[in-house]
């Protein structure tokens, strides 16, 4: 009694398991030895994984009663191919197409071995038929070269068929229709020449490329200054005896006297130091670092401080790290902030400069541009009016501008 119940349940679930195995792959259901697992093994006519105990009674049923399909495609079956399994004949062996039933026959025959013809498309000028031998290649046609296709014009912005391809066309890679809509002429925004639509993107690339190689400005050597000297022929036009100062920040230093050795001029620049040092130049707003009268000084916050001690901190922080003057000398420059400063002064400027210089900061720190085509930006835009107004129209409108004529910093790195 106990063996004709394990017989009996073996070949129930059996049956059961055959019963299901009309659409199953052989190559599907093999599996390598590690999937496999101790426990189990492939049977080697259906390639079903089974039981090393239940082994001998599975292949006893398997074997009288599941077929593979002869044409190869490693179908199993029960006991015998059914009439609705198909091979396509017109197909070639390698691809091996087959189905079940007549309704995907219908269907694989519609989309591989059916004619299609495109009305939409016409051989030179007499009325031949463009066909297609299938549906994967109409389809394709359909969407992507047809002329019938509904495409929306870049440029008139309607939804139009494309129109039959041309040369001129397709190496503008533009639809026929596009091609000639694009014949229609605006005006450029930069240049104000009057340019075809079709290639108004070619020529706003050319401005492009023209902003990127524009070279970079050269910034008054004045911290607190945002102007940018004349450049004529490629030369700077410096006035201030190679210290690259502007004209307004060297006026007060100005002198006619004849001076080869810079001697005086270091003189009158040791003197302006001392005076902003001592007296300051008495505006509250001042953001000078060496100034009295912006509070920002170090040197003056110190107890005790003498007279002495600001001529010494002039001629040894300051005057030092001008290179061209006489005097100087490389080995006061110990810290990276005093190679960084070098040539560089720190003179009082009015308020509109002042108010310049913060919009200058404020788009500095967010480190897209280079702070010398800030400056610039600053200095062709008329900022007066929109920082009365508002300041962030102001940090917009220079904004705008570097996006036209600025080069940032990526740009530089990447060509």
């Amino acid at each position: 009694m106990i063996i004709s119940a394990n017989i009996s349940v073996s070949i129930s679930c059996d049956n059961e398991q055959n019963e299901n195995l009309n659409q199953v792959d052989v190559d599907d259901n093999l599996t390598s030895d590690s999937e496999l697992g101790p426990e189990n093994v492939l049977c080697t006519n259906c390639g079903t994984r089974v039981k090393k105990t239940a082994l001998i009674l599975h292949e006893n049923f398997c074997l009288r009663n599941n077929i593979k399909c002869p044409q190869g495609c490693g179908k199993i079956f029960l006991r015998t191919v059914p009439s609705t399994h198909w091979h396509c004949d017109k197909c070639t062996p390698e691809s091996l197409f087959f189905g079940e039933g007549a309704n995907s026959k219908k269907l694989h025959d519609d989309n591989f071995h059916k004619e299609y013809v495109c009305f939409d498309e016409e051989i030179g000028d007499t009325d031949e038929e463009v066909k297609f031998p299938n549906l994967i290649q109409y389809a394709f046609h359909r969407a992507t070269d047809c002329a019938g296709l509904l495409h929306e014009c870049r440029f008139c912005h309607l939804i139009l068929p494309r129109g039959k391809n041309t040369p001129d066309a397709m190496l503008s890679n533009l639809s026929s229709h596009e091609y000639l809509c694009g014949t229609r002429t605006m005006e450029c925004d930069k240049c104000k020449k009057i340019i075809r639509l079709r290639d108004m993107g070619a020529h706003l690339r050319l401005h492009d490329l023209d902003r990127l190689r524009r070279p970079k400005p050269i910034k008054c050597s004045n911290s607190s200054c945002c102007r940018i000297l004349k450049v004529q022929n490629g030369n700077v036009i410096d006035n201030s005896l190679g210290l690259k100062l502007c004209e307004v920040c060297y006026g007060p230093t100005y002198n006619p006297v004849y001076d080869p050795s810079l001697i005086k001029l270091k003189s009158r620049l040791e003197r302006r130091y001392i005076i902003q040092l001592t007296k300051g130049c008495g505006n509250s707003w001042c953001k000078n670092k060496d100034c009295k009268s912006s509070g920002l000084s170090e040197i003056l916050r110190k107890d005790d401080l003498k007279m002495v001690d600001i001529i010494k901190y002039v001629k040894q922080n300051l005057l030092n790290l001008i290179t061209i003057l006489p005097g100087y000398d490389k080995n006061l420059i110990k810290t990276d902030d005093d190679f960084n400063d070098l040539n560089t002064f720190w003179f009082c400027v009015d308020l509109s400069m002042t108010k310049k210089k913060l919009v200058a900061d404020l788009i500095f720190e967010e480190g897209e541009y280079d702070y010398e085509w800030i400056s610039k930006a600053v200095s062709e835009i008329n900022l007066e009016e929109s920082i009365s107004e508002n300041q962030m129209s102001a940090i917009n409108s220079v904004r705008n501008w570097l996006n036209e004529n600025g080069v940032r910093k990526d740009e530089i790195s990447s060509s």
